[in-house]
């Protein structure tokens, strides 16, 4: 259960009662298999595809009790080919995503942990999902190359209710989401990149059928879409590698979870206006392959600036978005030995206060975690 922010700084092993009595839970058992492949037909075409397979369950008792059994499985292709168009250095990859997935949910009340013999709730769910893909570059000079591509996105959801039939319902959503860019190449590797990027996103069933909404079928979503530039480069320099964006996200529609009352799951509703924009950045220097030892040091590095609001809203104005650190900085240093051994000290660091909430009324504190890792690995095995 939640707890306030002082039981969370100074007493965070408290529970509340309530949880404790009805013996609050959440069991998962999963079972996964996948098999993947990768051909190379010639020394300009690829394929790497699979298929896959998850089989859950969940007994989750809350004030109700959540008792589900969910197959999922689904499989991808993508081919990837290299050579020439018009005379000029050119590469295309193309290919196909599906997955579908079918739950069993049953609902019933908590009597400490038990369901009641009487269910409050059954239903069938259906889920598919189908992307076609396809991007490819041409290098107008040597070192500048045009890129274009795009996605088609289909996603369907079906809804049977065992309990009563005027909740029954299905919706088909689909999209497509261009991609134009220019990508400049070094000849040793370096790249400076820029795209403009449209994207999409359905709602997923959590969001469709929330506990807070009391209309028949389901909750009346419109999916997320956003445009999305970026800009950054990426590269290698002596003992650096580096990878750099800088980038701004229009989103319309956002899906965004509001809690209608304590103890139920977060109800989804479409926002008005978000700004996404930030930098991410990621820095691996090989300090020395001549350690004290023998051994290698090397140290890596990523840090995150996230600036997300609300752009207008009625309600919250410019508010910050909540939970996203606007800051965030991680870093490890690593002595690994020729024997096999290693030792890896590591910072994470948060060096502001968060909002959690969207009137930015509430903040968690700011945070550093000092860790430290260490193992072997057994090299004659």
């Amino acid at each position: 259960g939640s707890l306030s922010l002082s039981d969370a700084l100074n007493d965070p092993t408290k529970a509340n009662p309530a949880t404790v009595a009805n013996n609050w839970r959440r069991d998962v058992d999963v079972v996964r298999a996948t098999l993947q492949t990768r051909w190379r037909f010639t020394d300009a075409l690829t394929f790497e595809g699979g298929v896959y397979l998850t089989d859950d369950t969940l007994f989750h008792p809350i004030p109700i009790v959540l008792d589900n059994a969910n197959t999922t499985w689904g499989g991808f292709g993508r081919f990837d080919w290299t050579g020439q168009v018009a005379g000029k250095r050119a590469d295309v990859f193309f290919g196909a995503y599906y997955r579908q997935g079918e739950l069993d949910n049953r609902v019933s009340l908590n009597f400490g942990g038990t369901p009641s013999p009487f269910l409050i709730g059954s239903a069938q769910q259906e889920a598919t999902g189908l992307d076609l893909f396809a991007e490819g570059r041409l290098f107008v000079t040597d070192h500048l190359a045009l890129v274009a591509g795009g996605s088609y996105g289909r996603a369907t959801r079906d809804f049977s209710d065992n309990l009563n039939a005027a909740n029954d319902d299905a919706i088909t959503y689909d999209w497509f989401s261009p991609r134009l860019g220019l990508l400049w190449e070094s000849d040793d590797w370096v790249q400076v990149y820029a795209n403009v990027t449209r994207s999409e996103e359905p709602p997923i069933y959590d969001s469709l059928r929330n506990s807070s909404f009391t209309g028949l079928g389901f909750v009346p979503l419109e999916t997320q879409k956003a445009w999305t530039g970026e800009v950054g480069a990426r590269g290698r320099r002596g003992p650096l590698i580096w990878d750099v964006t800088l980038y701004r996200s229009q989103v319309e529609d956002e899906l965004l979870n509001y809690v209608i009352t304590p103890g139920i799951p977060s109800a989804t509703f479409n926002a008005g206006d978000t700004i996404h924009q930030g930098l991410e950045a990621a820095v691996d220097w090989a300090i020395t392959d001549e350690a004290p030892g023998g051994g290698k040091l090397s140290l890596r590095q990523t840090y995150t600036w996230s600036d997300f609001s609300f752009d207008g809203d009625s309600v919250y104005g410019d508010n910050r978005l909540p939970v996203i650190p606007e800051h965030q900085y991680r870093a490890e240093l690593k002595y690994a030995h020729p024997a096999g051994w290693f030792v890896a000290p590591s910072i994470e660091w948060r060096p502001k206060d968060v909002f959690v909430d969207y009137a930015n009324t509430l903040k968690t504190p700011a945070y550093t975690i000092l860790s430290l890792g260490a193992g072997w690995e057994d090299r004659k095995s």
